[in-house]
């Protein structure tokens, strides 16, 4: 009966020292391991104002549904990923969607065309402070057209605000910067002052 406790107190320990961190999340500073959380995204309907990117009627793009995958990774890399068209995301039915259509779609205006989009990244953005803003490279992946991303850089002025809110789970991406033409090949060629506008959540 004593080795059968000695044990037993052996295993409570060994779990007790597994216990995870009650650290709110996307705080950095307190990260003793990088973390990632589910995501959504939120984009408009309008391209008004050289608005580059534009989502459809169904409004969030949200991991796990419809065919989305949306992160935020905390205390590593702190990007905002999300695709439309993952091959590896569990459910890619548009469930409620008139259409169904998969994948979603998101709709890129530049150099004089519309072309479909396949994602939208923003680089760096679980560092900032909660209530705080900060300047971010913005990155939207084409499938077709004259550009691989369209991307807003963070030199020669680029860049796009990013405010995030003071309980740290939802980001402002708003802005208009310098965007970039990045081709498969060769140089990047200006784009001129192009503009986002588009909500992220971590969930």
């Amino acid at each position: 009966m004593k080795r059968y406790r000695f044990l037993v107190c052996v295993v409570a320990a060994v779990i007790g020292c597994a216990e995870p961190s009650t650290q709110p999340i996307g705080d950095v500073r307190l990260a003793r391991v990088s973390t990632y959380a589910p995501a959504g995204v939120t984009l408009p309907t309008s391209t008004a104002n050289s608005i580059v990117a534009v989502g459809d009627i169904l409004g969030e793009l949200r991991d796990g549904v419809c065919g989305v995958t949306a992160t935020v990774f905390y205390g590593g890399s702190n990007d905002l990923i999300m695709y439309t068209n993952s091959p590896s995301a569990g459910d890619r039915k548009c469930a409620g969607n008139p259409a169904g259509s998969y994948p979603r779609k998101i709709s890129v205006v530049v150099s004089g065309g519309t072309y479909p989009g396949t994602g939208v990244n923003a680089l760096n953005i679980g560092s900032i402070a909660p209530g705080n803003t900060g300047y971010r490279q913005v990155g939207i992946p084409l499938a077709s057209g004259p550009c691989v991303r369209v991307q807003f850089n963070l030199i020669d002025g680029g860049g796009i605000p990013v405010s995030r809110s003071s309980d740290g789970r939802s980001y402002t991406i708003s802005g208009t910067a310098k965007a970039l033409c990045v081709p498969s090949s060769g140089p990047s060629t200006s784009l001129g002052l192009l503009s986002v506008n588009f909500t992220a959540a971590s969930y």
